[in-house]
């Protein structure tokens, strides 16, 4: 049997290729690809000493580019929320709103007379007008008519429907309307409306309870008259409707003061639809 004995074999010493201080960890590649952790050197960062004893403690703080006061920050706030809560228990009242509002937009909407017509008409009448169809520079054709002042029925036959046609002026691209073709009436309008679905055709319904069916025509070339062909009529007893509409280009609704609604079919004859 041997005889062991102790011995110390020498240090062999592999010195650093780099400083102990920036050594990384080293990452075996066979168990992960993660990549090695950056080298932070923490002795570089400094903390600001913060005083917590009052709120209002002056003390100028820079983020970045931006510096401010904190005592100078809480004496304007101070000052600016008794002024905000005032002004939440009081708001501003929406008259004075509206009126802004309306003031605003009268400013926007400058409402100018463009041209003024002649109607002839008895005193305190009012004026019932509709526009057709396009005739000139993108101006329609105007048809226009007054109202005398009613008690029960209207007793005025001598009436009168009037069409004012636009016309070019000579220097410009202004328009301007001339009266070309007067429809005697035998009382006077209760309303009057155009065929949306076909703008030369408009009706009207008159105080007596009649209702009419109108077409507006213009000649074709160097002609210009213009006409205006009566094409139904018909006669109610339900007086005079007080207002109409057109849900199809031959169907036209007539609404009265009592709370009846009548269609009328305008496809052949002017025949009653529905009541």
């Amino acid at each position: 049997m041997d005889v062991l004995s102790h011995y110390s074999s020498p240090v062999v010493e592999f010195p650093a290729t780099q400083p102990l201080e920036k050594q990384f960890a080293l990452v075996d590649n066979c168990t992960g690809t993660d990549p090695p952790p950056p080298s932070r050197d923490a002795t570089t960062g400094t903390q600001e000493k913060v005083h917590v004893a009052t709120q209002t403690e002056q003390r100028v703080v820079s983020s970045k580019e931006v510096e401010y006061d904190e005592r100078a920050l809480a004496k304007w706030l101070r000052q600016i929320c008794p002024m905000v809560e005032r002004e939440l228990m009081n708001p501003t009242p929406l008259m004075e709103e509206f009126a802004i509002s309306q003031c605003r937009l009268e400013e926007e909407l400058q409402v100018y007379t463009y041209q003024k017509l002649s109607m002839g008409a008895v005193e305190n009448s009012q004026g019932l007008a509709i526009w057709l169809c396009v005739h000139t520079n993108n101006a329609p054709v105007l048809v226009a008519t007054t109202v005398a002042p009613h008690d029960d029925w209207c007793e005025h036959v001598d009436q009168q429907l009037k069409l004012f046609v636009p016309q070019r002026m000579s220097n410009g691209s202004l328009v301007i309307y001339a009266e070309a073709k007067t429809l005697p009436l035998k009382s006077c309008l209760r309303s009057l409306c155009t065929n949306p679905f076909n703008k030369t055709m408009f009706a009207g319904s008159t105080m007596d309870g009649e209702l009419f069916i109108w077409l507006y025509e213009q000649a074709r070339g160097s002609d210009s008259s213009v006409e205006i062909k009566q094409l139904h009529s018909v006669s109610s007893s339900q007086g005079a409707a007080i207002a109409l509409d057109w849900p199809r280009e031959q169907l036209l609704l007539a609404c009265y003061a009592n709370g009846s609604v009548r269609q009328w079919d305008l496809s052949r004859q002017m025949t009653l639809d529905w009541e």
